[in-house]
């Protein structure tokens, strides 16, 4: 338990317990700032694992992460949103922790498209192109299959 850093309650993409972990993002001034908390230790070894794993992560330095617990019974929910296009990079990792969920993909303009993808615990999500930049994506307080779902998103910020 970080004593220093506690989950807090998040409005800003939907109802949800959040923290952050890395560069602060403040999309207000469109600006990356320096870190409150670094990027825990614990995580690297996972972060060497995916790049080792994933051909497009080889050269993926995150230097932000938010982590995100969302309890069904509480209405928790992630509002359909596309993550900033210049501050966030090009790349953004989702890794789901615990909980099972579905994550919906809407196509932001034109021709309608809407997919469910179904994300397992212990499961990687990578968004790039067009996943990344041309789509929404949220999850439905309704499409949380288990009580609790926590998850971590790995960003590589950068200013505009």
């Amino acid at each position: 338990m970080d004593l220093r850093n506690p989950w807090r309650l998040s409005t800003f993409n939907g109802l949800h317990l959040g923290k952050g972990y890395g560069m602060i993002t403040n999309l207000r001034k469109r600006c990356v700032c320096p870190a409150n908390f670094e990027m825990p230790k614990v995580l690297m070894p996972i972060l060497e694992r995916m790049r080792e794993s994933v051909s497009v992560l080889k050269d993926f330095c995150p230097n932000e992460t938010n982590a995100i617990d969302y309890c069904k019974h509480k209405g928790h929910w992630l509002k359909p949103h596309v993550d900033d296009r210049q501050i966030s990079g090009t790349i953004l990792v989702n890794l789901s922790l615990c909980g099972d969920c579905r994550m919906t993909y809407a196509r932001e303009r034109g021709p309608c498209e809407i997919y469910k993808v179904l994300l397992r615990r212990r499961c990687i999500q990578i968004l790039t192109g067009e996943s990344r930049y041309s789509f929404t994506h949220s999850i439905l307080n309704d499409d949380l299959l288990d009580p609790r779902r926590v998850s971590m998103t790995f960003r590589q910020s950068s200013n505009p």
